[in-house]
């Protein structure tokens, strides 16, 4: 599944493959890291590069499940995929908006990206929170 959501450009198949890829990622319990964490690479090339805002909102929602808790070391996002999240925290859909919170704030307490997120809007973060 990653794979065809990775080498397409089809809409209906990136949006079904995410969707899919979201709801492997969630549950109670929550799935074994060590199951889901390969698709973090292809959550990160839909984040920045999906407009749609059902895709981007399964797509952050899966990150989401994958970074609580400090189940995944999340230290290793690049500074434009940070720069992409705090950039769709202003999106007027709160389906999109929230997730987008939620991961941002699991990145902050859990890993040593916090400081590059308060280079980028820390702000904003501030008055969401």
């Amino acid at each position: 599944m990653l794979n065809f959501v990775d080498s397409t450009d089809e809409k209906l198949l990136i949006k079904n493959g995410t969707w899919a890829i979201s709801n492997l990622c969630r549950g109670k319990p929550l799935p074994n890291i060590e199951y889901v964490v390969c698709a973090i690479p292809t959550l990160i090339r839909v984040i920045e590069k999906e407009d749609d805002s059902e895709v981007l909102q399964d797509a952050i929602w899966a990150l989401n499940y994958l970074t609580e808790s400090g189940r995944f070391e999340v230290g290793t996002f690049q500074d434009s995929f940070l720069e992409r999240l705090s950039k769709l925290m202003k999106e007027p859909f709160a389906g999109v908006s929230m997730p987008t919170l939620q991961t941002l704030r699991n990145i902050c307490l859990h890993s040593v990206a916090l400081e590059k997120v308060k280079k980028m809007r820390l702000e904003y973060l501030k008055k969401k929170l």
